[in-house]
């Protein structure tokens, strides 16, 4: 998922990746139902991504990543800015349990 035409041309090149989501057009509810449908019959019904990738700086791209990744599934955050600004506190966020990891850039 990203929003920079750039990015996403290179994610495509890449052919890496089962689902790539522009978050300018699709929204996070409608990113969160094409990941169900694709990956449920895969995973005993459970749908979500086993881990996403969150490369920009911002708490709606953080969301939507949180959205899209299965219950106990990898959300992984590069480049983020300091002091940390991403929460994961809001309840429907957390009720999937991910797992955050992440790369703070930046000076302390």
């Amino acid at each position: 998922m990203d929003n920079q035409d750039e990015s996403l041309k290179v994610a495509h090149s890449l052919k890496s990746a089962d689902l790539i989501f522009d978050a300018r057009v699709t929204l996070p509810i409608e990113a969160e139902d094409i990941v169900a449908q694709f990956t449920a019959p895969q995973n005993s019904g459970h749908g979500g991504c086993a881990a996403t990738i969150v490369l920009p700086e911002s708490q709606a791209a953080f969301e939507y990543a949180c959205k899209i990744t299965r219950k106990h599934g990898i959300v992984m955050t590069v480049s983020v800015v300091s002091p940390p600004v991403l929460r994961a506190s809001k309840p429907p966020l957390c009720s999937r349990s991910p797992m955050i990891r992440g790369l703070y850039a930046g000076e302390w």
